[in-house]
């Protein structure tokens, strides 16, 4: 016993401290704390490795072993005060040995890492005995796993604080406190004990897994699983395999050890556990491509980080989704389509073995044909890391061929051959594709079909009222031919079809502006949410005859509004961002598309009536009678701004006044193009130029299928380039300068034109447009007459 002013030693100088451990302590600890918590960042920051279920468990692994490195650490830094200052190492009560922060953690640890990698083992177990419903998990699923590991060391946690509070006023444990010294010794054997129980349990889990895993990776014909889903349902067994074998060898057999004989020197035993961390980010590494992918990723992209910055700020882009409605219209349209590739559909002949019975031997069914069917209703469900086909319901009509090969009927004189018929209905089917980034290839991960009801009927022979015995096989041999033909269809067939009508919807995306100036789109890639499918585009601009493609690198996602409001929402929106539009204003600017050149009545210096001459007669004595044009044309590339539900234009242009007796025309060629021969008026000193500068609001609206724009000046300021009107007085000067501002709104009016039929734009059968202006972006909603352009 010891009061509170008393503090105890032992005979132990702190300077006679093992130092290797205490390294160990900091450097293995700070290995394993660093790197186990960089690799668990980069998958959670990862958006391809984060939406699946496998990587968040290992990164949840991960995020144990960092705690566990970190303990070490902590318990390094209490050593080392301990070594610093004190002369001899003091005698602690376990009650205060458990309560030092390392403590702490390895009262949870120890027992946690266990829980965890059993867990991990039962999750594995999961994924091979019910393989379809381990797919359609989310993530959610492994967060609960974490949380119920965590929740599994509480019991043991709470039993030691209850007993080293027992304990609180005896000072008799090492004041290095280790675990051994921060818990009672029943406790103690606890913790450890935890430890080992859940590792060997989780290695004899090992053998269904095994087992479980043959059978499905060699049950190749049942189509149950893809070739990319088995290979990753092994790969990711293999990893928590060789972890598992890891934590049996450095954590389970040094824990056995001290169980058996707590006297024993644990040095040995602690490098080995300390080394468990280090060998699971091996193991990690070297068994999972996509974690180095991504971590080499994570690093390229720390370097270049300048480099794809700029890149992105020169990108322009437009984005065309598919919402929740235009994923039903496409469902529906599938189902129109489905109804027609399988009913011309053959299926595979098929011979199944009776091994039993006297009508034992093989049972042969050919030309296998779909009589009638009904599709079933399907729905696309889209996610981040795939897209999802469901069906439900449907039926199908199949007729056979049958012949039976039995050594025991063959002693009869009767032919064993005939037709069967059957209908197969219910059919559940979930199918998953992924879609690969780099290419837009369209993949299946997984395919599952089940039909519910199958019943058959046999005639011909004698020999059919004989199999009529046996039409339970039959009809099971039939319904997995059926299935497996279902899902062979889906890969061959309905993938690339659905690949081809989302991949060339950017194809229809095409618009002239004007005679020099065209605008195309190409797919550039393919992005998943839970809501809706984004096809990302690459511009195609063409101007005077060359190309320039810009691409699509913006990664985030344009806001989804309304997204709840299912009925207001329309199967189709196309995003056009503010850059796009700029790119096609600077085009046209330098294409010459904005210039104009105007005349009138009004514009003449001799007339009868009212015009410029009778209103200022000292037009008429400096430039005799004439007839003045007016070319308008910009002096840079508008800019464009687009705000909410508000859009400007910010413009300089000029206003020049020629006298038509200086024009001629000439024939040139253009200096960009020798093969296009333009004509043009050349067009001496202007009577007077004048530059118009200001910001125009512009009103965007669809009416009757049209999309047209106007704009309102405002805040326009006009100042006088040159001028050979010389004797003018200021009157007729500033008479002329103000002309100039209604000159430039009816060149305007002239460059918006009538408006352009959205047919001519987007080449789909669209109804129900609506347009809104957002902060960055046009947002164009509508809905589709699919059959119109699907095939």
């Amino acid at each position: 016993m010891a009061d509170n002013t008393t503090k105890l030693y032992t005979n132990n100088k702190s300077a006679d401290m093992d130092m290797v451990s205490l390294y160990l302590y900091f450097i293995e600890g700070g290995i394993i704390f660093v790197f186990n918590f960089v690799l668990a960042l980069i998958i959670f920051l990862t958006k391809k490795l984060r939406v699946q279920k496998e990587f968040v468990l290992f990164g949840i692994n991960m995020i144990f072993d960092a705690l566990y490195g970190f303990a070490y650490i902590l318990g390094g830094f209490y050593r080392l005060r301990i070594y610093l200052y004190e002369e001899y190492i003091p005698l602690q009560s376990r009650w205060i040995c458990l309560l030092n922060p390392s403590s702490q953690m390895f009262a949870i640890l120890i027992p946690g890492v266990g829980i965890i990698s059993l867990i991990t083992t039962i999750d594995r177990l999961i994924s091979v005995s019910v393989p379809m419903r381990y797919f359609t998990l989310t993530v959610s699923y492994t967060y609960a796993l974490g949380l119920l590991a965590v929740g599994a060391t509480l019991p043991t946690y709470i039993l030691a604080m209850i007993t080293s509070y027992e304990t609180r006023d005896i000072y008799d444990a090492n004041g290095l406190c280790n675990l051994q010294q921060s818990a009672i010794t029943e406790v103690y054997i606890a913790f450890r004990g935890l430890r080992v129980g859940t590792s060997i349990v989780g290695v004899f889990l090992y053998l269904p897994i095994f087992l479980r895993l043959y059978k499905i990776l060699n049950a190749r014909t049942k189509m149950t699983i893809s070739n990319v889903q088995g290979k990753k349902l092994r790969q990711m067994t293999f990893t928590v395999t060789l972890i598992t074998i890891n934590e049996l060898l450095l954590f389970t057999v040094p824990d056995i050890c001290l169980i058996l004989n707590p006297s024993t020197n644990t040095f040995f035993f602690f490098i080995l556990n300390m080394t468990k961390g280090i060998v699971n980010i091996i193991i990690f590494l070297l068994t999972q491509k996509e974690l180095r992918k991504a971590v080499f990723r994570r690093i390229s992209d720390r370097f270049l980080n300048s480099t794809i910055v700029d890149v992105r700020i020169q990108s322009h882009s437009m984005v065309l989704r598919f919402n929740e409605k235009g994923l039903h219209g496409l469902a529906d349209y599938t189902r129109m389509w489905m109804n027609e590739s399988i009913s011309s559909m053959s299926i595979e002949s098929y011979t199944h073995k009776i091994h039993k019975g006297i009508a034992a031997g093989d049972l042969n069914l050919q030309n296998i044909k779909v009589a009638r069917f009904f599709p079933p209703l399907i729905r696309y469900r889209s996610s981040e890391h795939g897209l999802y086909m469901t069906t439900l319901g449907g039926q199908s009509d199949i007729q056979a061929e049958w012949d039976l090969d039995s050594d025991f009927l063959s002693l009869f004189a009767i032919p064993f051959k005939g037709e069967v018929q059957g209908r197969i209905a219910g059919l559940r089917s979930e199918v998953s594709v992924k879609i690969n980034p780099g290419t837009n290839e369209f993949e299946v991960h997984h395919c599952a079909a089940k039909f519910n009801d199958f019943r058959i009927r046999l005639s011909g022979s004698i020999a059919a009222d004989i199999l009529h015995w046996f039409r339970s096989i039959l009809g099971k041999a039939m319904k997995k031919r059926v299935e497996e033909t279902y899902c062979k269809m889906i890969s061959q067939k309905l993938l690339p079809w659905l690949q081809h009508q989302l991949t060339k919807f950017p194809n229809y995306l095409h618009v002239n502006f004007g005679n020099n100036i065209e605008l195309s789109q190409g797919l550039h890639s393919i992005a998943l949410s839970s809501t809706h499918v984004d096809l990302r585009m690459k511009n195609k601009f063409i101007t005077n005859g060359h190309l320039i493609e810009t691409l699509s690198t913006l990664p985030s996602s344009y806001p989804n509004y309304e997204r709840n409001q299912y009925l207001n929402q329309k199967m189709v929106e196309l995003f056009i961002d503010e850059p796009t539009l700029q790119e096609i204003a600077s085009a046209a600017h330098f294409s010459d598309q904005f210039r104009a050149n105007m005349t009138s009545p009004f514009l003449r210096t001799d007339c009868e009536m009212l015009c410029l001459g009778t209103l200022f007669p000292e037009l008429k004595t400096q430039l005799g009678p004439t007839k003045l044009v007016v070319e308008v044309k910009t002096l840079s590339a508008p800019i464009i701004r687009l705000l909410e539900d508000r859009a400007f234009v910010f413009i300089n242009s000029s206003v020049e006044i020629f006298d038509s007796n200086s024009l001629n025309s000439i024939r040139e060629n253009d200096i960009i193009d020798n093969n296009i021969d333009i004509i043009n008026p050349i067009l001496f000193d202007p009577v007077i130029s004048i530059e118009v500068s200001g910001e125009a609001e512009l009103f965007i609206q669809i009416e009757e299928r049209k999309l047209s724009g106007n704009l309102k000046l405002r805040n326009t300021k006009a100042i006088v380039l040159e001028s050979k009107l010389t004797d003018m007085s200021q009157k007729t000067i500033d008479f002329i300068v103000n002309l100039s501002v209604p000159f430039l709104e009816d060149a305007i009016q002239v460059f918006l034109g009538e408006g352009t039929q959205i047919d001519d734009i987007f080449k789909v059968n669209t109804r129900n447009e609506t347009l809104t202006i957002h902060d960055g972006f046009i947002r164009l909603q509508t809905d589709l007459t699919m059959e119109h352009f699907l095939d």
